[in-house]
């Protein structure tokens, strides 16, 4: 009876997906930077964008948002009579100063879950935004009303509009005449000149805060819960090849890049970068396909900007990679200690140019695995390279590609000493002074030590040269023989060590005062309060070696009179031996040298240590003897 399909009055309306309106925001982004894109256009670029979408979905986006393509279409020089249309005033005008053409445009801005309406008047000079409306339908009054506001503002000479219907209705026109302004009218073609008022209106409030380099615009804004999306589009034509240096306009495809920029107000900025691909069209390059190079934003294959790579590397140098991270938490930089690392060492190491004077040394990459060599400057204190190991061939390739070196400092090692002959004959070599020090310290420590010297801690005046030399005096020796001589040092050393951990804990210092002051771990420092009566030796029980199960059958080959290692080691892998031809060949030559046995016979159940000398009767080295005299133990058996 209505006649109304049945299908109109069961069906829903439907909210957008998010993935539609992720969609039309890209076309209309699309359309804002190229009008005249029509669906086919459009489709193009959002499957090269990696957007699955067909041409009818373009069409229907386009038809729903009202976009309409630019294009010349049929029976355009024919003029409405029933409008008021007026003649364009702007060709081969120069615009020399503010208030001298004002324009007005009607754009949409996008929304959450939908667009409103936004008419503008602008200065066309200055680019300055007279007055604004938002309306979400196109109603005549928020069109009059952005016009009055202007008004009471200042008034131009010519107030510039397109041929639309707001801007050719009786209402618009009376009020420009009474204020009389002059009217002018894009005419056929000119609206392209509306199209790039839109884009200039849209572009220019980002720009001060996130410039970019000449060809560079942004598209589009967004954010997500995690980070703020600027999409950056590249407009070059051209790009020179990385390999020939020519230049090439020979598109081959596009690629998007995501890199991260400056943090904004603690919030991570990622750039969603829209560049080319290139053909290389020189027969004779290697390079056929390459990417567009932005050198004055981002480096090739890196996924932070050039400046946000700055800013890392500025932080990691002053602040270490640790302290660097920590920092960054608070910045909004979210790295790890590795990136901040990794990005110091992109940093290249200036010229050696000419150095006279060189110190040479190890550090470890890691530690009791793999260590370097650090080349230092001696007159400007300056890091001049580093090598990746400490071998004496790196040392002498370095040195011999700067003869000019007069002086290089090193260590006591032979290591250094051979690469420095080797690379830099005509330079001195000398010791440097940390350790010269270090030696001297040292041997000087075991001299005091092994004389038991007692300095007084503070002379006084009153105390004569004979009270000194007698408290300095050394005390008596003990007899020699004693194999546990070295380890009542030790003990005596620590034992002074408690009682001044005692001394001060009585006194009332805390733990902490005391390990500050004694430079002692704390728990050191709890060790000694606990001890109690003397301090004693600690035993230490030697590791069990593999050739300790053949300790007979070893002492009978040896008392054969088979001195040959070579052969005592077939010997052993016949009775079950697992161990290296090296231990055999090191036992052998210690004992046909003399020293002191190592071999210690241990049963499973009771492990008894006893001093054996392998291969020669008990009581044959030094500490064991009691004249303290060593003996010929190769020349007599075993007993």
């Amino acid at each position: 009876m209505l006649s109304v399909s049945r299908s109109s009055l069961y069906s829903q309306p439907r909210e957008p997906t998010a993935s539609e309106i992720a969609i039309k925001h890209r076309i209309d982004e699309l359309y804002t930077q190229y009008p005249f894109y029509g669906s086919r256009k459009i489709e193009a670029q959002l499957r090269r964008e990696g957007v699955v979408i067909n041409r009818k979905t373009v069409q229907r986006h386009m038809r729903e948002m009202g976009i309409v393509a630019i294009y010349p279409g049929p029976n355009l020089s024919r003029r409405q009579q029933k409008e008021h249309v007026f003649p364009y005033l702007l060709r081969n005008l120069t615009i020399s100063a503010p208030n001298h053409v004002w324009g007005i445009d009607i754009t949409y801005i996008r929304m959450l879950k939908g667009w409103m309406y936004l008419v503008a008047v602008l200065d066309w000079y200055s680019r300055y935004v007279i007055s604004w409306e938002l309306d979400h339908t196109l109603e005549m009054p928020f069109v009059v009303s952005a016009v009055q506001r202007a008004l009471r503002v200042a008034t131009p000479m010519i107030w510039n509009s397109d041929q639309g219907s707001h801007f050719t209705s009786p209402h618009y026109l009376q009020l420009l005449q009474e204020a009389q302004v002059k009217i002018s009218m894009d005419s056929k073609g000119r609206a392209i000149a509306s199209s790039m008022l839109r884009r200039s209106r849209k572009h220019m409030p980002t720009t001060p805060f996130l410039p970019l380099p000449d060809g560079l615009e942004i598209t589009s804004l967004s954010e997500t819960e995690q980070e703020l999306l600027v999409r950056v589009t590249s407009n070059r034509v051209s790009s020179l090849c990385p390999v020939c240096s020519t230049p090439s306009f020979s598109i081959h495809s596009y690629y998007r890049r995501k890199p991260l920029e400056l943090p904004c107000t603690g919030r991570i900025v990622r750039l969603l970068l829209s560049v080319k691909k290139f053909f290389c069209r020189v027969v004779s390059c290697p390079q056929k396909i390459f990417t567009e190079r932005l050198p004055e934003l981002i480096e090739p294959s890196s996924r932070l900007t050039t400046r946000l790579r700055s800013l890392v590397q500025a932080i990691c140098a002053a602040f270490n990679a640790k302290g660097g991270a920590r920092l960054g938490e608070q910045l909004g930089i979210h790295f790890t200690r590795e990136t901040f690392l990794r990005s110091l060492h992109l940093l290249s190491t200036p010229p050696v140019g000419n150095v006279k004077a060189v110190g040479i040394d190890d550090f470890a990459w890691k530690r009791g695995k793999r260590y370097g060599t650090v080349i230092i400057d001696l007159e400007t204190h300056r890091l001049l390279d580093i090598l990746p190991d400490r071998e004496a061939e790196s040392v002498k390739q370095w040195l011999s590609a700067h003869p000019e070196i007069e002086i290089v400092s090193r260590d006591r090692g032979g290591t250094y000493a051979e690469g420095a002959a080797q690379g830099a004959p005509q330079a001195q070599q000398i010791a440097d002074r940390w350790h010269l020090c270090k030696n001297l310290g040292d041997a000087v420590e075991v001299y005091l030590v092994r004389k038991k010297i007692q300095i007084p801690p503070s002379p006084s005046s009153n105390i004569t040269t004979q009270q000194v030399a007698a408290v300095c005096a050394p005390l008596p020796q003990p007899e020699p023989g004693s194999c546990r001589y070295a380890s009542q040092e030790k003990c005596e050393r620590k034992q002074a060590f408690v009682d001044q951990v005692k001394s001060m804990h009585e006194q009332g210092y805390t733990t902490y005062e005391i390990a500050d002051v004694l430079h002692l771990a704390r728990n050191t420092v709890r060790k000694y309060l606990r001890l109690e009566g003397p301090v004693q030796p600690t035993p230490r029980t030697r590791r069990l070696s593999q050739l300790d199960p053949f300790y007979e059958y070893l002492t009978e080959r040896w008392n054969a009179g088979c001195a040959n290692a070579h052969q005592l080691f077939v010997d052993l892998q016949e009775k079950g031996y697992r161990g290296g031809k090296q231990r055999c060949a090191v036992l052998s030559r210690d004992c046909a040298k003399g020293f002191q046995g190592w071999l210690v016979h241990q049963n499973k159940h009771n492990r008894e240590k006893r001093c054996l000398c392998p291969f020669r009767p008990q009581g044959s080295c030094v500490g064991c003897s009691p004249s303290g005299k060593k003996s010929s133990p190769w020349k007599k058996k075993v007993t």
